[in-house]
């Protein structure tokens, strides 16, 4: 009879009240609701510097392109097909993962090379897939800039690109950017490129993005912390917000997308 009592007393005391349990469900709630963000932002921050490190694979491509090729710089496409600028570059990156290196974007599946022959899709495939975007814009651009205004691409897709000696500030002049999937951002001018730097973004892109007005797939796309992994005509990359990104000049020229020294124009 004893033994009974005192192993009752013993369980109750060993026993959590409803009160004690809450407490304890809140506080695990409350520490999930600190540690989640955080985690969060550390995956992130690994796959921003995965998506960097592609970046600078493709730099570095770009420039021993240009070496081989009298430091002229690859065009975007031939006429409106391959090969394009992903292909020319792949000669020298060696690797297809690359092109679609960026963890943090959501494409139908990886890069693949264009073919040299077979039906429309096949010898354009070098366009699908790209986790990067040639700098095309302001192509056309002319009185609406009230400026000259010359992408590194130069005044043609389909030509070849600008000589490095005709880019004054190669390490202030942007030529690839992280992509919503397209290859190529392109305008013919200021009238025709949209910044988008505060929510609601569109469907397509869901971050800050710079984008063609007639094209959301045509995007630079701020998909790291709002901002985006750039390669520089020197070959060199980093992240930038894209706020800081979209900066003008008093004309209203996106200063870092044209080759002209035209920062304080």
């Amino acid at each position: 009879m004893f033994k009974q009592k005192f192993q009752s007393k013993k369980n109750n005391a060993l026993a959590f009240t409803l009160i004690e349990l809450l407490v304890v469900i809140a506080i695990i709630a409350l520490l999930a609701a600190i540690l989640f963000p955080v985690f969060g932002r550390a995956r992130e921050s690994a796959r921003r510097s995965s998506c960097l490190s592609s970046a600078k694979q493709i730099g570095l491509a770009y420039q021993m392109y240009a070496a081989d090729y009298d430091d002229r710089t690859a065009r975007i496409h031939s006429g409106s097909n391959c090969p394009c600028w992903t292909d020319l570059l792949y000669v020298y990156a060696k690797n297809n993962q690359i092109f679609s290196g960026c963890p943090s974007g959501v494409f139908k599946g990886e890069w693949q090379p264009s073919k040299p022959t077979g039906t429309t899709a096949e010898i354009n495939l070098g366009k699908a897939n790209t986790a990067f975007a040639y700098n095309s814009l302001y192509t056309s651009a002319g009185s609406s800039e009230g400026q000259v205004a010359t992408p590194p691409v130069g005044t043609a897709n389909s030509n070849p690109g600008l000589a490095l000696a005709a880019m004054p500030v190669p390490a202030e002049t942007v030529v690839f950017g992280d992509s919503a999937g397209d290859y190529i951002v392109y305008s013919s001018n200021k009238t025709d490129i949209i910044t988008n730097l505060e929510p609601p973004y569109e469907n397509t892109n869901k971050a800050p993005n710079i984008r063609r007005d007639s094209d959301a797939d045509q995007s630079f796309v701020g998909r790291h912390f709002d901002g985006s992994n750039f390669v520089f005509v020197d070959g060199h990359a980093k992240w930038l917000r894209t706020s800081e990104a979209a900066k003008t000049n008093s004309n209203g020229v996106m200063y870092l997308f044209t080759v002209e020294d035209d920062k304080n124009f």
